[in-house]
């Protein structure tokens, strides 16, 4: 019996749902504001990452074990984010220990990335992140319905000052991005046919009307992306003739992205407008107003050179040509925080370094 516990718990799949864990709690603990009530949230996650690294280290998978190359991007972006210590800018210990602990997270991730997809295939790691950014993005629509009906029902306010304005707008944009992430694994699934038509719509339907009503200007953006992307996967299947039903699933559903979204938005300005009247701090310029240090902040300013490096090694090294379904997922996720980071102040996206490690491991080579 202890044999049998000790087995299932030394195995790259205990590992999987260790590593997803960590990755969702550190993104659901912003977008839903927990790390002001659980300061130690950052060492949980951080606990559950050495936890899921720890089976691979036992001797059974010690020695197929290695530090992948992709870790030096992890570096080097850690060198750069730490540049402002070489000119005597003022940090604190709190804002310098943050972006370590992010940084040592992300640095797992590429590693248990690397070595997971060699034990169980990109597909069951992928199909595995969908099911745990779905349930994150249905979470983050069921707290944010019951802070919008607490300030319907009983005017509960969710910011007071200026500063407490700007903060929530941080967490507003990082449930965007996990809203966003819950998509792209939405769509994933139901082009992996683990989804029927109508359960599809079903769960679509919040995704994208909880953004609306958050007040974001510019999550059709993402979608687009999401389409043309799909779009050229199937262009590109068509010529070198490996098209599947699995593409052209993705395809027709991708399709009726915008088109749903916009209608979506018509109703829901129609029926209850900006009623948290969060739409005019969105759309302001965020990083000329908010003037405080944050560990996060410097997290989310070195996540956006991951981004920059991990897209641009990833793209040089393999070919277009070779879209698989799985490489839409990598060059999605990449894209869409990428162009968050172009057009939002990159603040919230500290949280993705796990997600965004983990995927780099993933794809350090051709899958």
């Amino acid at each position: 019996m202890i044999s049998r516990i000790c087995h299932g718990f030394f195995s790259a799949s205990t590992s999987l749902y260790l590593i997803a864990t960590a990755i969702f709690l550190q993104l659901f603990n912003e977008a839903v504001g927990f790390s002001g009530l659980l300061p130690s949230m950052h060492w949980i996650y951080m606990g559950l990452g050495f936890l899921a690294i720890l089976p691979l280290l036992s001797n059974k998978h010690l020695s197929a074990f290695h530090i992948p190359n992709n870790t030096y991007i992890i570096v080097a972006v850690g060198i750069l984010a730490l540049m402002p210590l070489l000119f005597d800018m003022p940090f604190s210990i709190n804002a310098i220990i943050t972006l370590l602990v992010n940084l040592s997270f992300g640095f797992l991730c590429v590693c248990l990335g690397a070595h997971l997809v060699a034990k169980l295939g990109a597909e069951k790691l992928l199909i595995t992140i969908s099911w745990f950014a779905l349930v994150g993005g249905l979470l983050v629509v069921f707290v944010e319905l019951l802070k919008y009906l607490s300030h319907i029902l009983l005017r509960a306010q969710w910011f007071g000052g200026e500063g407490d304005m700007f903060a929530y707008a941080t967490q507003v944009h990082c449930s965007f991005y996990i809203l966003t992430m819950a998509t792209i694994g939405l769509l994933y699934l139901y082009a992996k046919h683990n989804l029927t038509i109508t359960l599809f719509f079903l769960l679509l339907l919040p995704l994208l009307s909880a953004p609306i009503v958050l007040g974001s200007n510019d999550v059709w953006v993402y979608l687009l992306a999401m389409t043309l992307l799909a779009i050229v996967m199937q262009i590109n299947a068509i010529k070198q003739r490996t098209g599947s039903i699995n593409i052209r699933s993705l395809v027709r559903v991708a399709l009726l992205l915008l088109p749903l979204y916009f209608v979506l938005s018509w109703l829901i300005s129609w029926l209850c407008g900006d009623v948290l009247g969060l739409a005019p701090v969105l759309a302001n310029d965020v990083v000329s107003t908010m003037q405080f240090e944050s560990g996060i902040q410097f997290a989310g300013a070195s996540v956006s050179l991951l981004l920059l490096s991990g897209l641009a090694l990833w793209m040089r090294q393999y070919s277009v040509h070779l879209f698989s379904l799985e490489a839409w997922v990598f060059v999605v996720v990449f894209s869409t925080l990428l162009i968050s980071s172009v057009l939002n102040f990159p603040l919230a996206l500290g949280s993705f370094m796990g997600l965004l490690s983990f995927m780099l491991g993933i794809f350090q080579r051709k899958v």
